[in-house]
C-alpha cells in the first residue's frame, strides 16, 4: 500500500479515446481510471514505483465522512499545522513515530 494511491495520470490522448469510445459508460464518466483499470487492452497503463517518502503502510488516508475531517483537523492541531500547509509526509512521519496517535485522538476525531 502506498499514501498515493489515490493519484492516476493519463494523457490527453487517452481523455479523448474514453469520451469517444466510453461515453456513455457510467463508471468511465465518474472514475476514469477505473474504466482504464477495468479494461487495460483498450489504453494503454503504465505502473510507476511509489515514491520513497510515501511508500509506507498508512492505512486509509482520505476524508469522505465528518469523522475524516475530524481526525485531520486533529493531525494539524497536534502538528500545529496551519490550515493547508501540511505536508503528507510529516503526518505519515506522525503515524509511524507515533502509531497510538490515532486512538489517542478524542472519538468524534478518529478516522474509521
Amino acid at each position: 500500500m502506498c499514501a498515493h494511491e489515490g493519484v492516476d495520470v493519463f494523457s490527453r490522448g487517452a481523455l479523448d479515446w474514453l469520451t469517444t469510445h466510453a461515453a456513455d459508460d457510467e463508471i468511465a464518466r465518474e472514475h476514469v481510471t477505473s474504466y482504464f483499470k477495468k479494461h487495460p487492452d483498450e489504453v494503454r497503463t503504465v505502473y510507476l514505483p511509489a515514491y520513497g517518502p510515501l511508500a509506507c503502510e498508512s492505512g486509509r488516508m482520505s476524508v469522505d465522512t465528518p469523522e475524516d475531517l475530524a481526525f485531520l483537523c486533529a493531525i494539524y492541531e497536534r502538528l500545529k499545522a496551519p490550515p493547508g500547509d501540511l505536508p503528507l509526509v510529516r503526518v505519515l512521519k506522525l503515524l509511524a513515530d507515533e502509531p497510538n496517535t490515532a486512538q489517542s485522538m478524542p472519538m468524534s476525531a478518529r478516522s474509521r
